[in-house]
Order: structure tokens, then sequence, then C-alpha cells
């Protein structure tokens, strides 16, 4: 019986033994350590005024005022934390208001800096509404529409039909650019004639040209098969010389190509 007293005593000594306060238990302090340093470095990181926005750099602008993007975006990360910034939401802000832009990168510059590198979109032609002709825009070559061309613009003019016409807009489908550029490169670069205009507003594709003569597409056939028939035409039959009295090549029906003079 004394045996298995001592024994009894034995394991209730351990039990005390295990049951020691919170504090005394090395494990606590470590996490409390871990637990301090991790709140005092989420504070700093996302409170501090250590990595609040103070600068903002604009590359890439050449006709954007980069003051005025500058304002749009100061007015919105004003004394924001660099790391709570929705780049997402910026991005789509400055596409919204300035439709010139066409692509945008923006990065964070730790500690405190957000960089926006702009990409702006190139004019290829300008746009006029075939019911209100002096109602022109300038296009890109994905056929979007971004701001009024000057005076005495150099480009080639597309005419079609669209209504209520806004800045940021598809005025010409991207697969009518594409034929249109197409066009534009053989007859111009290659040919060495130069086109005055694209008329989008019928069922054809027609392209006056400055010698006062005109070329009829199919748009909805292949385009490089007529351009082919267009070259070979104009190398055949009508060089130049032969073609002060021409008024239209009709390139519509396959390989029978019309002309009148």
């Amino acid at each position: 019986m004394a045996k298995a007293g001592w024994k009894i005593k034995r394991r209730a000594r351990r039990y005390r033994m295990k049951r020691k306060p919170l504090f005394k238990r090395p494990g606590f302090w470590l996490f409390l350590l871990i637990s301090a340093a991790t709140l005092g470095l989420f504070y700093f990181v996302f409170f501090s005024s250590f990595f609040q926005i103070r600068a903002i750099g604009i590359s890439g602008v050449k006709k954007t005022d980069p003051k005025k993007i500058e304002n749009l975006l100061e007015a919105s990360l004003e004394r924001k934390n660099i790391f709570l910034v929705n780049l997402k939401k910026i991005k789509k802000g400055i596409l919204q208001e300035f439709p010139r832009v066409d692509q945008i990168k923006i990065k964070r510059r730790l500690p405190d800096k957000i960089s926006v590198e702009i990409e702006e979109r190139m004019p290829v032609a300008v746009f006029c509404s075939s019911e209100q002709e002096n109602d022109c825009v300038l296009i890109d070559r994905q056929g979007i529409a971004f701001d009024k061309p000057e005076e005495n613009f150099l480009l080639i003019k597309i005419i079609g039909k669209r209504e209520n016409l806004s800045f940021g807009k598809r005025a010409v489908e991207k697969t009518y650019m594409d034929k249109i550029l197409e066009i534009q490169k053989e007859m111009e670069q290659k040919q060495g004639i130069k086109i005055s205009s694209f008329d989008l507003s019928a069922k054809e594709l027609v392209v006056q040209t400055l010698e006062g003569w005109q070329v009829f597409f199919d748009p909805a056939g292949d385009i490089s098969e007529q351009i082919f028939n267009l070259s070979v035409l104009l190398k055949t039959k009508l060089p130049p010389e032969n073609r002060h009295s021409l008024r239209y090549i009709d390139l519509r029906f396959g390989n029978r190509v019309f002309f009148k003079e």
C-alpha cells in the first residue's frame, strides 16, 4: 500500500508541473513576440506615412496634356497608401477621361511613387459622317475615334454612316480598317496612286483617287485577290499614260475586272 501511495503522489506532482501558468510557458512569449512583430509590420506597411504616395511620374504623352492626367491622379491618390491603391480602377478612369490614350502601364515604385507609362493612339485616317461631312474625327488603325482633326489634315478620309459617334467609340469596324489600310498600301506605296477618300456608305467600298477616277471593291470578298487583279490591270492595260480619261475600275466580280473610260 505504501508503494502504491508513492506512485499516486508522483503522478500528482507531474500533473501539477504540467499545469504551469500560461505566462511561464516559453511558447507563450514566443507567440506574443511574433504577434507583436506582425502587427507592427502591418501597421508600418499599411498605415504609416512612409508608404504614402508623394510623387507621380507620367511618361509617353505627346498630344495629351500631362498636367490634366496628373490632376486626375492626384485627386484619387492624395495621401493614399501605395499598397492600397487600385491600379485597375485608375487605369479605367484614365482611359474613360482621355480617349487619345490607347495603352497604360501603371507601376508602384517603392516607397512612395506611382509611375504611369502611356501609349497614345496614332491617327491613320479621318472619319466623316456621310450625313454631316463637316463632322469629322480622327481614328486609329483599330477604327477608334479619339479627337478632332486639325485644319488642312493630310490623312485620308473615310466616309461612312455613324450616328451619335463619340470619342473612345469605334467609328469603323476593325475588319474594314484592315482592308482599307491594305488597299492604301498597295495603291499609294506600290502603285504610286494617291487616294483622297474611302466611301463606306454603300454596300461596296468605293476608293476615290486624286487622279479623278474610282475603284469599286467588294468588302465581303477577298481583298487581297481584288488588289492583285487591280495591280495586274494597272500594269498591263492602264499604265499612267492611259488613265487620263479613266472613270472607274470595278473589282467586285472575282477575276472579271471591268473599267470604263
